[in-house]
């Protein structure tokens, strides 16, 4: 079985955000980031555990960046 390579974009992160994380290295989600931001972006509360260096502060960093983008039509500031 082929698995494919998931982006930022393939999750609904905005253009900007992804060309600034691909600006500092960062393309491709980690298994934390992949789990976590289709719930995080919808407005669901989420808890993630994982080890150090894993993602976890882009998995929840991320969606409030989204969150606070005036551009972005669907986000809102809680």
């Amino acid at each position: 079985m082929t698995t494919s390579v998931r982006s930022f974009g393939d999750f609904g992160v905005e253009e900007s955000i992804t060309r600034a994380l691909a600006d500092a290295g960062i393309s491709v989600p980690f298994p934390i980031q992949e789990l976590t931001l289709p719930l995080a972006l919808s407005g669901a509360d989420i808890i993630g555990q994982a080890r150090t260096g894993t993602g976890k502060t882009l998995a929840f960093g991320i969606p409030c960046c989204r969150a606070s983008t005036p551009t972005c039509p669907s986000c809102r500031l809680w």
